[in-house]
């Protein structure tokens, strides 16, 4: 069995890595100044609850996957996916002077818009990144490919939400990130010429710009696939909840919840994202590169057990004095304080383990001619799923339950839905 690495040193993989760890990178960063900058009080919000915020911020962005993700799928099984992505990167370069404009206006509603333009622009380039992996990579590289591409988005998050937090606090934060943002864009687009073209398998595929005849096409292409596809991307979708619940709050738990500062909510972000990567990289060897479900179940109560566990010891950390707000060292010397990072790193493991089987499930045993429309219509319950992460978010909040509150329901679900899956044997099998 190959080594997953190998994959960094082909054309047929590197130029697509590159671009989705910059776009991922560019994404995070400005969406985690504006929800430090909301959760911090540096803009004005009119009074508005910082956690409601984050989550309407939470669904601003995902609604164009909803909307669009139908029609981009569509148009990647119909046109080449290389061509697709280098307009798709362009576009980009576009949208981050925009979001740079934003910045310095510091206008709430701008910010939200850009987010929206955001949202759209990845809603397109999900199913091409998705869709072209089986084009490029043999099937036993599918599992490894899948953990490379996960490790790199969970490393960009990682990485634009710590220089996001610190570029949000700081005196010409603003003027930094701005150039960072554009800079970024443009060698995203410059690396997406690399690409290797990936020739349409069903050039006739007609694109309609009705969006609800388009999102129930796709979805009818992904409940005929066989081999498990369908509860494959119910798991996915299900990742997202958990990951868009835990993870769109941390800023608001780590200052409402702990009162600690900046530097913990950074602690937190790495613990989260090195988590997934580790148990995204885990798979490959774990599976021996084979596309089958067998942890996933298991995966997912680690999920919950952790998650429940994130509640009692936020409990039990003790509240600040005063208004200054808890520094790393203050939150390590106390032990709820390393008992709730080490449950958020190794829930974070087990997300790892829990999606990134089932991605590659759905991409290895969907037909190759409509393989684009069904991811579309996985990106689209993922964005559903994320949508109603902020939806449950706003709500809960909105009744005066915390934040850690929210984080147990979520929990329980998460354990609900961890017991279903023991009952879906072809998640496990071996698909021939």
């Amino acid at each position: 069995m190959a080594s997953q690495f190998a994959l960094m040193k082909t054309n047929r993989f590197l130029p697509l890595f590159i671009v989705q760890f910059l776009g991922a990178y560019n994404d995070n960063l400005l969406k985690t100044i504006l929800i430090v900058m909301i959760a911090y009080g540096l803009w004005d919000v009119n009074g508005i609850d910082p956690g409601v915020l984050v989550a309407v911020a939470t669904g601003v962005f995902i609604l164009p996957f909803i909307l669009l993700s139908p029609v981009a799928g569509a148009m990647c099984d119909k046109f080449d996916k290389a061509v697709m992505i280098k307009w798709i990167k362009l576009a980009e370069v576009v949208i981050a002077v925009i979001a740079v404009a934003a910045l310095f206006s510091e206008d709430l509603y701008f910010a939200f818009g850009v987010l929206l333009l955001l949202g759209a622009q990845s809603a397109f380039f999900a199913p091409c990144k998705f869709s072209i992996l089986p084009d490029h990579l043999a099937r036993e590289e599918l599992v490894g490919g899948n953990a490379l591409v996960s490790t790199g988005t969970y490393m960009a998050i990682l990485l634009g939400t710590i220089i996001g937090a610190a570029l949000a606090l700081m005196d010409g934060g603003k003027l930094i990130a701005g150039g960072v943002i554009l800079a970024m864009a443009v060698i995203g687009y410059l690396a997406a010429l690399k690409i290797p073209s990936a020739p349409s398998s069903e050039p006739d595929v007609q694109i309609s710009y009705n969006v609800f005849a388009k999102a129930w096409s796709a979805l009818s292409y992904a409940f005929a696939q066989k081999g498990g596809v369908l509860v494959s991307i119910m798991g996915v979708s299900y990742f997202y909840f958990v990951a868009a619940t835990f993870h769109a709050q941390f800023p608001n738990f780590t200052k409402q919840s702990l009162g600690a500062d900046n530097v913990v909510l950074i602690m937190f972000m790495v613990a989260f994202s090195f988590g997934v990567a580790i148990g995204g990289l885990l798979n490959h060897k774990f599976l021996n590169a084979r596309a089958h479900g067998g942890f996933v179940p298991v995966a997912c109560l680690f999920m919950a057990a952790f998650g429940v566990d994130i509640y009692f010891a936020a409990k039990a950390y003790p509240a600040p004095t005063g208004d200054e707000l808890h520094t790393l060292g203050v939150f390590f010397s106390n032990v709820q304080g390393v008992r709730l990072m080490a449950d958020t790193f190794l829930q974070a493991v087990a997300c790892g383990f829990f999606v990134i089987p089932l991605r590659a499930i759905v991409q290895d045993r969907s037909k190759k001619g409509v393989r684009a429309r069904v991811i579309s219509s996985s990106n689209m319950m993922d964005a559903l799923f994320i949508l109603l992460s902020a939806i449950v978010s706003t709500v809960v909040l909105a009744q005066g339950i915390s934040i850690e509150g929210l984080y147990l329901t979520v929990s329980v679900i998460t354990f609900a839905f961890g017991l279903f899956l023991f009952f879906v044997p072809s998640l496990r099998a071996t698909y021939k």
